[in-house]
């Protein structure tokens, strides 16, 4: 079953010029019915079935490493659910990778995506359930991203710097160079596009759920998109 987002991707094309020009937008209000895409039951869903794959960030934006094991049947890593399920009550910090595959909506979502823009896409959570948030330090990605906010608020900036691929090194970031380009507080339903490479911060401050794209190069491969519903 095909399901269709209500998104009017020209509202977003329209703002920026992708060959040209390309830079950090922000649309308020963008992504209708959020909460069909992830919510507290859906992520207790996923803690529960070990097709995608979780990272936890700590109080004090360090990565938690997470315990895996192996079994008899299965000779890919098995990450450490209690574990895992124990962090997110202390109030830390978790990202799902790969959510892309949880369900229908999920799916559709990013083939969606990837029928306008012709691209090969990625859907990730970013959440927590804690009062004190915590998240990764400025930094750029090399790829672009898309990020929708679900539940709760958060505060987020774009820089006006870009990072050389050149230099792989975040650690060498002098934060009294980072000239804010966008400063939002963003809320359900809100979008952020962030170009490759462009510096970024986001400094949750309460219970939230986001969901972010991140994207490949622009090619066709063997990887059946679609869900398929019996």
């Amino acid at each position: 079953m095909n399901y269709n987002t209500g998104i009017n991707w020209d509202l977003f094309k329209n703002q920026v010029d992708l060959i040209h020009n390309d830079k950090p937008i922000f649309i308020k209000n963008f992504l209708p019915n959020p909460e069909k895409y992830v919510n507290k039951k859906e992520v207790e869903k996923a803690l529960n079935q070990y097709q995608v794959k979780w990272e936890l960030i700590s109080k004090n934006n360090k990565k938690i490493e997470i315990p895996e094991y192996f079994n008899a049947w299965n000779d890919h890593p098995i990450q450490d659910k209690f574990f895992i399920y124990n962090k997110i009550k202390e109030g830390n910090t978790f990202i799902i990778n790969k959510y892309r595959i949880h369900n229908n909506f999920t799916q559709n979502f990013c083939l969606e995506i990837e029928n306008t823009f012709n691209v090969i896409s990625d859907l990730h959570v970013y959440g927590g359930f804690g009062k004190e948030m915590s998240s990764f330090p400025p930094h750029f990605d090399n790829h672009s991203v898309m990020v929708f906010q679900i539940t709760g608020a958060c505060p987020w900036v774009i820089y006006n710097n870009q990072h050389s691929n050149l230099i792989s090194d975040i650690n060498t970031l002098d934060p009294d160079k980072l000239i804010p380009y966008i400063e939002v507080n963003m809320t359900p339903g809100d979008f952020l596009y962030i170009p490759e490479r462009w510096i970024h911060f986001a400094s949750p401050k309460e219970e939230r759920l986001s969901i972010t794209v991140t994207f490949g190069e622009n090619r066709t491969d063997g990887w059946d998109k679609n869900y398929y519903q019996l």
